[in-house]
């Protein structure tokens, strides 16, 4: 539904100045020689940023990339305070079921297990992003 899109758009745009500023590190940490040396070998900056920036930010790309998976498991507030879990659950992300299982239901295991999936769910994307990267950057070295 169209509110489940809005308030994944919201907590995105939320994000969004975190990990604009570690990709602004990131590219302050490409070192200005290899920036000028590509720069004269190529004129298109398409290719300069395809072959030289990207694979210098792949690191930083992980750790926001790693950022937003967290937030994504972590939504809470922003849905909650917009729609209450939305018209017929549209809005109701894995944080609000846990919730409204430990509190309303009194389930307290089942919210228990619940956040022990959304924990190992979160960690196996998480190394699977960081073997990615660590493989790319390797290959820098």
């Amino acid at each position: 539904s169209q509110a489940f899109l809005w308030t994944f758009l919201v907590e995105l745009w939320m994000i969004t100045p975190l990990v604009s500023l570690i990709l602004l590190a990131g590219f302050n940490n490409i070192p200005d020689d290899i920036i000028e040396a590509s720069t004269l070998e190529t004129n298109s900056w398409i290719q300069r940023f395809w072959y030289i920036e990207l694979p210098y930010l792949r690191p930083y790309l992980a750790l926001g990339s790693m950022l937003i998976i967290v937030n994504v498991f972590d939504i809470f507030d922003m849905p909650w305070s917009l729609t209450n879990g939305g018209p017929i659950d549209a809005t109701s992300f894995i944080s609000i079921e846990i919730d409204e299982r430990a509190f309303r239901a009194f389930d307290i295991q089942g919210a228990m297990s619940a956040t022990v999936i959304s924990l190992v769910i979160v960690l196996i994307i998480s190394m699977l992003i960081y073997q990615f990267v660590y493989k790319q950057v390797e290959t820098l070295d």
